[in-house]
């Protein structure tokens, strides 16, 4: 039976954002949600990504890459670094890479070319390019995000979410484009050729467990075999059984929370 994609009843967050500061917003429901991200997220291996990306579709010209709740850029720059830095070569066919956000604060942000940086961030940036940071320079411009939570030297003075504002590199820049947009409208628009990586990290884990297997219904309907699909590791652990629903879709997990279509 095919999902009507305009029917389901769902909660839209008022100004979300996943910014690389803590932030708390609040949904529809008046419930409170906090978030946070920054680079590399340690759920995914971020190379092995990259060269599970590279292999699975090295007979395609062009592959579609989409990511959700795109957020500051924290998570479409990690996915473009990794592939950049893993063979600079088969990268070029999977880029740019088209982020989406309900936000229009942050997908405002993201476009700047601009982003706001912690030492976390930093930290992982060195580890995953090998100390070779040439995508982030550092600058006098001070990026604002409205309804961020920002600590300017961490809850308690402890610096851990101190950040400083940095400019991204144009090799950022021009591979990923940030769009306003819901992503219930995006699936329905959707034409996967069997070449298509849609990520999803961490999105269903705030969602309810009847949401969450709609969701995965869509997907299910919308992705082609051989398409890849990526979720994150606080979406497992919020819905224990996540994992086993998404394989009775004709998924199998390849790498930890990243799964691809097969056959009927």
């Amino acid at each position: 039976m095919k999902v009507n994609f305009y029917t389901y009843n769902y909660n839209t967050p008022n100004k979300v954002s996943f910014s690389s500061n803590a932030r708390t917003y609040i949904t529809k429901k008046e419930e409170y949600i906090g978030t946070m991200t920054f680079l590399f997220r340690d759920d995914l291996d971020w190379p092995k990504l990259a060269n599970c990306a590279i292999q699975n579709f090295k007979n395609k010209p062009k592959v579609n890459v989409v990511q959700f709740a795109s957020s500051d850029g924290s998570e479409a720059y990690s996915f473009i670094i990794s592939m950049l830095e893993e063979s600079p070569q088969f990268a070029k066919k999977f880029l740019p890479l088209q982020a989406y956000d309900i936000d229009p604060e942050v997908v405002r942000a993201a476009k700047s070319g601009y982003i706001n940086l912690t030492k976390t961030d930093i930290d992982n940036l060195e580890i995953y390019t090998n100390g070779n940071n040439k995508y982030f320079a550092k600058t006098g411009t001070k990026l604002i995000i409205d309804n961020d939570y920002i600590f300017e030297s961490g809850p308690n003075n402890t610096g851990d979410f101190a950040y400083k504002t940095y400019k991204v590199s144009e090799e950022l820049t021009k591979n990923v484009q940030f769009n306003n947009k819901d992503m219930y409208k995006v699936l329905d628009e959707l034409e996967d050729n069997f070449d298509t990586i849609l990520m999803c990290r961490n999105i269903l884990g705030y969602f309810d467990i009847t949401r969450a297997r709609y969701f995965i219904d869509i997907v299910a309907q919308k992705l082609k075999p051989g398409s890849l699909f990526v979720i994150g590791g606080f979406d497992c652990d919020t819905h224990k059984t996540l994992d086993q629903y998404i394989e009775s879709k004709n998924f199998v997990e390849i790498l930890p929370y990243i799964y691809q279509k097969i056959p009927n």
